[in-house]
């Protein structure tokens, strides 16, 4: 059976612009769909329409520019693959960081380079898209050297300086089935969206009790199968006097194990990364005021 051809969403206010790049990607033998504001865009992509690859101009008239778009729609679709486009160099410069899983091209663009940037995002696993998370299990799988899971005494965190804000230990407490967690070494990322230095306290101990249960499950999959387990998820955020920035939040997380000396799991090496940091709210008050949530997680074998 021939498989489906990917989606891609083109949203882009410049008709001419918009008709060249759906005629290069349909050519190319995607599936193509298209709007003209941002707004029209997240309405299609709320509708349930199966989309593989937002492709999106920054710049466009209405409520939602390419920015807010691509963290709309990956509250929506957690995993959902996202290409924006550009001729500010400034905006390159500044707002890249804040686009979850997404990546700028600069215009004006050739259409064969489109073509090759639609394709590798599309091919690229979630984790692979995050460069902070994709750096950490590079390294992880460098360092076990052919073993399950490498030993926490092989992770050298200075050869990590370049992703150390997002990066955490969490410590393994307890046995099978009464597995605890607590964090060891607390990044910066986290003491700043949770508003408090966690070290030493258990995970999700203050979090709401589903989100509790979220989390501790995630960890004790990658403790128990000793695989790295990605999880995405995307907040959808509901309230009138709530800052712009709030309207569509994404957090990442990649949890691997760590061995000890006697063989077994004492510690998981965790990277994550959130694009609201700058939104000045603490998780507690996201994870109270949230009014729905999609998670996506990812065991990697």
């Amino acid at each position: 059976m021939t498989p489906e051809p990917a989606t891609i969403l083109v949203v882009e206010d410049d008709e001419d612009v918009r008709e060249v790049a759906v005629l290069c990607l349909a050519d190319a033998g995607y599936r193509v769909l298209t709007s003209a504001t941002g707004d029209l865009a997240l309405s299609i992509i709320a509708s349930g329409e199966r989309i593989d690859l937002l492709f999106s101009d920054v710049a466009m008239p209405g409520t939602l520019n390419g920015f807010a778009l691509a963290r709309r729609a990956v509250a929506l679709q957690p995993t959902l693959k996202v290409l924006l486009t550009t001729g500010y160099a400034d905006q390159i410069a500044a707002h890249e960081s804040l686009v979850a899983r997404g990546e700028l091209l600069a215009k004006p663009y050739r259409l064969s380079d489109l073509v090759t940037r639609v394709s590798e995002r599309l091919d690229a696993g979630a984790v692979q898209l995050n460069k902070v998370l994709s750096r950490l299990l590079a390294y992880w799988r460098e360092k076990c050297a052919g073993r399950p899971c490498p030993q926490a005494t092989d992770i050298d965190l200075a050869s990590l300086a370049d992703i150390s804000n997002y990066l955490s230990i969490i410590r393994v407490q307890g046995t099978l089935p009464d597995l605890m967690f607590s964090y060891r070494l607390v990044s910066p990322e986290l003491r700043t969206v949770f508003g408090v230095d966690l070290s030493g306290r258990i995970v999700g101990e203050s979090s709401p009790a589903a989100h509790r249960a979220f989390i501790t499950g995630l960890l004790r999959d990658a403790v128990v199968k000793r695989l790295p387990v990605y999880s995405a998820t995307g907040f959808s955020y509901a309230d009138s006097s709530a800052p712009a920035a709030l309207a569509g939040l994404s957090t990442e997380r990649l949890f691997l194990p760590l061995a000890a000396p006697d063989g077994g799991i004492s510690d998981c090496l965790c990277g994550q990364t959130f694009d609201w940091t700058s939104a000045g709210v603490t998780v507690t008050h996201v994870l109270q005021r949230t009014i729905g949530r999609k998670d996506t997680i990812d065991r990697l074998g």
